[in-house]
C-alpha cells in the first residue's frame, strides 16, 4: 500500500514538472525571449507595460515625439479643421493637426505625417481615428459658432498605442467649410 500512494506522489511530481503547454510557448522558451528596454513617454500619460511576469524589471520603451507641421496634404480640400497648440502656432500657421471632411486626418510623429482614417464619431464630441498602428482620438471640451459653417473649438488630442496612453494635448482650432 506504501508503494502505490509512493508511486501516486511520484507520478503527480513528475507530471507537474511537465507542462507541454507551458514548454511549447514560445513565448515562455528563454531562447526566444525579446529583449525590453525602459518606456520612454512624451505627454500627459507615464505608463510602463510590461511583456510578462519573469520580466517586470525591464520596461519597454515607446518614444513617439509629436510635432507640428505648415504645409498641408493634397487632400486637405473643402470643409477642414486645423487644430493648433497655442494662439502663437495659430498664427504661424503650425498645425498639430488637420482632417478633411472629419474623414482623414494627419499628425506629425516622430518627424513623419501620419495618416488617419475615422473609424467612430459622436458628431461635435470626438472622433476617434486610426492608421493600423495608432489610434487616435478627438475630444470637444467647448465649440463656438463663428458663422453658419464655421466655428472654433478646444479640445484634447489623445494618441494610444496597443490600449496604451503615449500622449495627451490640448488644442485650439477652427472647422469650417
Amino acid at each position: 500500500m506504501n508503494n502505490f500512494f509512493l508511486t501516486l506522489i511520484m507520478f503527480s511530481v513528475l507530471s507537474y514538472g511537465y507542462n507541454p503547454l507551458f514548454w511549447d510557448n514560445k513565448e515562455a522558451s528563454t531562447s526566444n525571449q525579446r529583449k525590453v528596454q525602459p518606456i520612454k513617454v512624451i505627454g500627459e500619460s507615464k505608463q510602463t507595460p510590461y511583456t510578462n511576469n519573469s520580466q517586470r524589471n525591464k520596461k519597454q520603451t515607446i518614444d513617439v515625439k509629436l510635432g507640428t507641421f505648415t504645409d498641408l496634404p493634397r487632400d486637405i480640400d473643402g470643409c477642414v479643421c486645423f487644430f493648433y497648440l497655442s494662439k502663437l502656432d495659430e498664427k504661424k500657421g503650425k498645425y498639430i493637426f488637420v482632417n478633411n471632411f472629419a474623414k482623414t486626418g494627419y499628425v506629425l510623429l516622430n518627424r513623419k505625417l501620419e495618416k488617419f482614417d475615422l473609424i467612430d464619431y459622436k458628431d461635435k464630441v470626438f472622433y476617434l481615428y486610426s492608421n493600423g498602428v495608432y489610434n487616435l482620438k478627438i475630444n470637444f471640451e467647448t465649440k463656438k459658432n463663428i458663422s453658419e459653417e464655421n466655428f472654433s473649438i478646444k479640445g484634447d488630442l489623445t494618441l494610444l498605442k496597443n490600449g496604451s496612453l503615449l500622449i495627451k494635448k490640448n488644442f485650439i482650432g477652427q472647422c469650417g467649410c
